[in-house]
């Protein structure tokens, strides 16, 4: 067959992409940041997948993390929960900050 070359399983060396997932890089502040244990870091989500979804993976990973009050920043525009996120996105994890 003309494609057989193409057939991952008769050529180990092909990776095909995945299509059902996307990587998004998020970027972690402050107690977000103390919560993860790192201040960026790469995420596989489902394509389709929104902010909250997203912050949902994050939180089985962290459950102290569902506590902290959250703004979002995509791309470096903030962004609502219900945003749906594309492969290569920053996804930007805010927690509200004080100072003087």
């Amino acid at each position: 067959m003309l494609f057989a070359a193409l057939d991952p399983r008769a050529n180990p060396a092909i990776v095909l992409p995945m299509s059902d997932s996307i990587a998004v890089t998020v970027r972690c502040f402050a107690a977000v940041r103390e919560c993860l244990g790192q201040s960026q870091l790469e995420v596989q989500i489902p394509v389709g997948a929104t902010v909250a979804a997203l912050l949902q993976v994050l939180v089985a990973r962290a459950p102290k993390l569902a506590a902290v009050p959250l703004a979002f920043a995509v791309n470096r525009a903030y962004a609502k929960p219900e945003q749906v996120l594309a492969a290569g996105d920053e996804v930007a994890l805010i927690p509200p900050i004080s100072g003087g």
